[in-house]
């Protein structure tokens, strides 16, 4: 409980504080609850826990392992007090809200209206913010996941393939506005599993949450007292993940969370047979006592044995995972010293037990680049663009670094791969057609850069890239043009801020031909007055 509370108040989104301050709430409620002696005592238990949440973040950017170490034992003590008070005195509660009079619910009420009317003052602005960003993303995000859905609706393309579809089937304006991003999740739950699974998956969990709820709903009913509290909390926070679940959670251990909550639920919700009991004996009668006392603690060192031996021939592959990451933590350290002879016997450590994880390849490519032993570091980039199918820029990796040591066959293979998976980048789209243009493929050059035009792309390196491609096709006309549409400054790109711009019209008009601009430029390059087209040039 301490570890989470401090998790989920440092978490790097404004949402997660909110939430985390809604906490306070449910303190005070559990402090109010109390007699009015033992109310005291419940406010310097929950006090704690209301500082760290409230003051923590804004007085710590970055604590120390001890803060934190402390904080999370402080919050674990305050939670281990309160839990062992409620069982020590249940009936401590003063719970008469039933049948208290508007004249004592009406202060509590009037409380409450202030302080939603206090919170809406002070983060409705950044929530709508929040809100709005957020959810404009998303959006897309959605209608890519409805898109794949639609081209497999009874079973899905598979789970967790949502990265493999992503850019062949994102809308266009999002290619336009966020080409390089990339993402691994539609961010909602239930779309997920309707792209993943299609409509058998969906109907089935679809059906199961419906039962969960539907005995959720009669755990609260049947409860009384302080168990009646207790599964409106479980509830509660089982909705709430749910809630959050259409748009955004899909994390392994909030998944487990809410079928924890789940099973609560059903447990509260589901009566007890108890019209059938187990035949008894009388005492001194039939099998003497002790002797079955005797049997009944084999059977438990039996079970518990066989539980012990299953954990230990599963701990190797459970834990396969951990030690990969450990073993590229170190290859990591090891990169940071120059020292590459560790750093790939790490990583190839972490292949071993990994060998499906492209980040461990992409790290052999650079310790075998590093080492000169470029075949070697070519392979793992191929290896990683296979591990990788729908990601285009993994395949434009590999293909340049096939251009680089000259395998041609292998480029094209690549580039081909690159405009399948991303038939809508910029970048792909123009660097791919310049390659297929330098050897030769012309109508397949022709065909991505009319693929290219239709973009209206506001990348002015890919233009530039583009340019250079209609120059190699002998194409001046087409060249001039989109020169001339990097030059307008239609798109502004950190990645390109020539000089060359301030040439613009005259510049193209004074020399009639891109080529002779492009002359003059390495003319100006020489002169050091234009170094930024240094890598055009090159």
């Amino acid at each position: 409980v301490g570890a989470s509370s401090l998790a989920l108040v440092y978490l790097d989104s404004f949402q997660g504080y909110v939430a985390s301050l809604s906490s306070l709430v449910v303190l005070g409620h559990w402090a109010w609850l109390r007699g009015s002696r033992k109310r005291p005592i419940a406010l310097a238990i929950a006090l704690p826990v209301a500082a760290v949440v409230a003051a923590v973040p804004l007085v710590l950017d970055a604590p120390g392992v001890g803060a934190l170490v402390g904080v999370i034992l402080l919050l674990g003590t305050c939670t281990g007090l309160a839990a062992w008070w409620d069982r020590r005195e249940p009936q401590g509660y003063n719970i008469e809200v039933e049948g208290a009079s508007l004249r004592r619910l009406w202060p509590r009420v009037l409380v409450l209206m202030l302080g939603v009317a206090a919170a809406a003052a002070f983060f409705s602005g950044r929530v709508l913010d929040q809100f709005t960003s957020g959810v404009e993303q998303r959006f897309e995000l959605w209608r890519t996941s409805l898109s794949i859905f639609a081209e497999n609706p009874i079973v899905g393309t598979g789970l967790e393939t949502y990265p493999a579809y992503f850019t062949s089937h994102r809308p266009l304006i999002h290619a336009q506005d966020h080409e390089f991003l990339l993402s691994d999740s539609p961010h909602s739950v239930p779309l997920s599993l309707l792209s993943g699974g299609g409509l058998a998956l969906f109907l089935a969990y679809s059906t199961l949450m419906l039962l969960i709820l539907y005995y959720g709903v009669r755990a609260v009913q049947r409860a009384v007292g302080s168990e009646r509290l207790f599964f409106g909390a479980v509830l509660s926070a089982w909705v709430a993940y749910h809630l959050q679940a259409f748009v955004s959670i899909d994390i392994p251990s909030l998944m487990h969370t809410q079928w924890v909550l789940g099973g609560i639920l059903l447990v509260g919700g589901v009566p007890l047979d108890t019209s059938r009991t187990a035949p008894t004996r009388e005492a001194g009668k039939g099998e003497d006592l002790t002797r079955r006392q005797g049997k009944v603690g084999l059977r438990t060192w039996g079970a518990a044995s066989a539980v012990l031996i299953v954990l230990m021939l599963v701990a190797g592959p459970l834990t396969r995972p951990l030690r990969a990451d450990l073993a590229a933590y170190r290859a990591q350290q090891a990169m940071g010293e120059t020292d590459y002879q560790t750093a790939g016997e790490e990583l190839l450590r972490a292949i071993d037990l990994q060998p499906r994880n492209s980040l461990y390849a992409d790290g052999m490519v650079l310790v075998y680049a590093e080492s000169g032993l470029h075949e070697r570091a070519f392979d793992e980039r191929v290896r990683s663009a296979r591990l990788q199918p729908g990601n285009p820029y993994a395949s434009l990796a590999a293909a340049r670094l096939a251009v680089r040591l000259d395998k041609t066959g292998a480029a094209d293979h690549w580039y081909e791969k690159s405009v399948e998976y991303e038939p809508q980048g910029a970048e792909v789209l123009s660097e791919s057609a310049a390659f297929f243009a330098r050897i030769g493929r012309e109508d397949r050059a022709r065909e991505v850069l009319h693929s290219f035009k239709q973009l209206g792309s506001s990348n002015r390196l890919a233009w530039i890239t583009v340019m250079r491609a209609y120059v190699t096709l002998g194409e001046q006309e087409d060249a001039q043009h989109a020169f001339l549409c990097q030059a307008e400054g239609r798109i502004p790109s950190p990645d390109a801020n020539w000089r060359v711009i301030d040439l613009e019209y005259e510049v193209v008009v004074m020399f009639g031909s891109v080529k002779a601009l492009v002359e003059r430029a390495e003319e100006l390059v020489e002169m050091g007055e234009l170094g930024c087209w240094e890598a055009y040039r090159s």
